[in-house]
């Protein structure tokens, strides 16, 4: 025969649960310190060195993306960590001294930066990918989809006017 558990066996059960779940809560709140936030990189900083790796994939990936354009971005990677693997150890030797050279003057431009010397420029390290902000605080709308909102598109009118400076030279 199935028993049937009285109601106050279920209170039990609810309070017991309800009591683990207050404790749960307390322990976490008290004992366990919230995760602080993300401390935020000085833009001004100068850019740490590319790994041996890195600097072989900014040299091959332009020549693999010209030899495949349709290939995905994934894809790409896949292929450049393949290459990475079955090239020669003097070609490798050549990657890590160029990585030595970017160790060292990353050492450089952080003993200049700490002593309040170092200015940040264009040729430290990577090119910077921000975006610049636009003026309108709207993002440019692409080709052809202002028209697709009953709207003239510009872009042609410019494009003709364009056309015509080139005859003339």
């Amino acid at each position: 025969m199935a028993t049937i558990r009285s109601s106050s066996s279920l209170y039990l059960i609810f309070v017991d649960y309800f009591s683990h779940c207050i404790l749960r809560q307390l322990f976490t709140a008290v004992i366990m310190p919230p995760k602080s936030a993300a401390k935020e990189k000085d833009p001004n900083a100068p850019k740490k060195p590319l790994s041996p790796y890195f600097l072989f994939q900014a040299d091959t990936r332009p020549k693999i993306k010209a030899e495949n354009p349709s290939m995905a971005f994934g894809d790409l990677a896949k292929a450049i960590g393949s290459e990475w693997k079955s090239v020669k150890p003097e070609m490798k030797k050549h990657y890590e001294k160029l990585a030595e050279k970017e160790k060292a003057r990353y050492e450089k431009e952080m003993i200049a930066y700490k002593n309040g010397t170092y200015q940040a420029s264009a040729s430290n390290g990577s090119a910077s990918t921000k975006k610049k902000p636009v003026a309108n605080g709207k993002a440019p709308a692409k080709k052809g989809a202002s028209a697709a909102n009953g709207e003239e598109d510009n872009d042609s009118e410019l494009d003709d006017e364009s056309d015509g400076d080139d005859e003339e030279e």
